[in-house]
């Protein structure tokens, strides 16, 4: 299947040059060899063994980038696939699938409809007639294979650990290695831990490897490159956010 272009692909590809060229301003030695070792030791052996934590950043640091194109008025997640080299592929983020912008029926739907706005069974209703927001993991992996990308044998950037049914996508589509940020995953959590640990473990049964790359060492490198000049934060693009600004939706948290 030929690959096809798309405003997604165009994002990614200029976001990741404006990123390699503020880390090569930087210089090396922003890790250490014991910190390469410390977060990706685990992938001596296998076809991710080429990885480097400055490579690995740099994703996560798209992932977040990502998130200015979600749908959702409360949170904003994205994520990024790369190959085995770290080199990104494509990238999704919590919103309508396959791409399709927002019209004014869903924006009145999402962000003017308060009993509803922040209840996630309306936001990601995917029964047939729903509104049918996606998480930033199924979209990823759906608007990769729709537009001609391989998924199978990859990695999965993003900020978050993933929720069961994201998670068994990840699985399905043979996605290899998953990375995140989540330093404060508690499988004792009364409320999401016994989930989380489900996660864990099929993630485990499926031999889909995961690191957590801490948000201190993303920092660190936003530190190094002047945070200013990666724009980066929590907003939607320009468009939805004069929209939500228009109707007093003014918090943008975290998923």
């Amino acid at each position: 299947m030929p690959q096809k272009d798309s405003k997604v692909k165009r994002f990614i590809n200029a976001n990741h040059a404006k990123y390699t060229k503020l880390l090569a301003k930087a210089g090396p030695g922003l890790f250490s060899a014991e910190e390469q070792e410390k977060y990706l030791g685990i992938l001596k052996g296998t076809e991710f063994e080429n990885l480097t934590l400055t490579v690995c950043v740099l994703n996560l640091l798209l992932a977040h980038e990502m998130r200015k194109l979600s749908h959702d008025p409360k949170t904003q997640t994205g994520a990024i696939l790369s190959d085995k080299d770290g080199n990104p592929i494509y990238g999704g983020y919590n919103g309508l699938p396959f791409e399709t912008p927002l019209n004014g029926v869903m924006k009145e739907k999402f962000c003017t409809n308060w009993e509803n706005n922040f209840n996630n069974e309306f936001r990601y209703d995917t029964k047939p007639m729903g509104r049918g927001m996606w998480h930033a993991e199924p979209n990823t992996v759906y608007n990769a294979t729709y537009n001609g990308y391989t998924v199978a044998g990859n990695a999965l950037f993003l900020p978050w650990w993933p929720c069961r049914p994201c998670e068994q996508v990840v699985v399905a589509s043979g996605i290899k290695l998953y990375v995140h940020s989540t330093e404060s995953l508690d499988f004792n959590d009364p409320h999401w831990g016994a989930g989380w640990l489900e996660v864990a473990n099929d993630f485990k049964a499926a031999g889909v490897i995961t690191i957590c790359i801490p948000d201190e060492v993303v920092g660190r490198v936003l530190s190094a490159v002047k945070r200013k000049d990666l724009n980066l934060g929590t907003k939607v693009a320009k468009s939805y956010l004069d929209f939500y600004k228009e109707h007093h939706i003014e918090r943008f948290g975290a998923r």
